[in-house]
């Protein structure tokens, strides 16, 4: 069965519902052809408009391009007889029953309690990860019952993971350590004088160097950044993570 209109072409055959959108409608929709598994279709509905088309909407779970989704598509067809007989075989064909807005308002509803319970689950997931003491923490994160968190809001598995800290030097430092003091003003710019050394000597021996300490975990890579200072806090939690990893495997 195959129903024409300015939206393009609506086709009813053995194992789906596809519509075919003319050019004019794919570019307005912003959308392409789309196909219906018979199987997913939950809703068919023709509304006749003022003219002699109307709009033939479909609602259906996981229909091509949009897997897994819950959503209606709407394209505009006719005659009327046509399109209600249209509408009126599909519907027998797959059972339905409801209405193409009774069916959003049950999905509405059953999202809302979907989200409902994810937040009450994140809550007490929260409140525990609270109420858990910490065997370590470090630059706002922790260690927790084999997992490692950032505060209270993600975290990762601990079982297996690898630890390492690294630490990266500027090239000014380097140059400062090569060259070093006074003489870096003869070296750079001769005739500037030992004024102008010390200070550019001065500059160069500043501590400019940065630390990393990695997490790699089997849920992705944990990289915290910490100073010169922060070296033995860092080892310290470094090693209370490796205690964890092999707690937990």
């Amino acid at each position: 069965m195959r129903i024409e209109g300015t939206d393009g072409v609506a086709e009813f055959r053995d194992n789906d519902v596809r519509f075919e959108f003319s050019a004019k409608a794919a570019k307005k929709k912003r959308a392409s052809d789309i196909t219906f598994p018979l199987n997913r279709i939950q809703s068919v509905e023709y509304r006749p408009g003022r003219g002699s088309e109307g709009q033939l909407v479909i609602f259906a779970r996981g229909y091509s391009g949009h897997v897994g989704a819950a959503s209606s598509a709407t394209i505009v067809v006719g005659p009327h007889q046509a399109g209600q007989v249209f509408a009126a075989s599909v519907s027998a064909a797959v059972g339905a029953t409801k209405s193409v807005a009774e069916v959003n308002a049950e999905r509405a509803a059953e999202s809302a309690e979907l989200a409902r319970t994810y937040d009450q689950t994140v809550r007490r997931e929260r409140q525990e990860v609270r109420e858990d003491p910490a065997t370590a923490t470090f630059r706002g994160f922790s260690v927790r019952s084999g997992r490692l968190w950032k505060g209270t809001t993600a975290s990762w598995p601990l079982g297996g993971a690898d630890v390492h800290l690294d630490g990266t030097t500027s090239s000014r430092m380097s140059f400062g350590r090569m060259v070093g003091g006074a003489a870096v003003g003869t070296v750079i710019a001769p005739g500037l004088g030992t004024a102008a050394g010390a200070v550019i000597g001065a500059s160069a021996r500043r501590d400019t160097s940065r630390r990393f300490l990695s997490i790699h975990t089997s849920s992705g890579t944990i990289t915290i950044e910490y100073t010169p200072a922060e070296e033995s806090a860092a080892r310290r939690f470094a090693d209370s993570v490796e205690r964890s990893a092999a707690v937990s495997e």
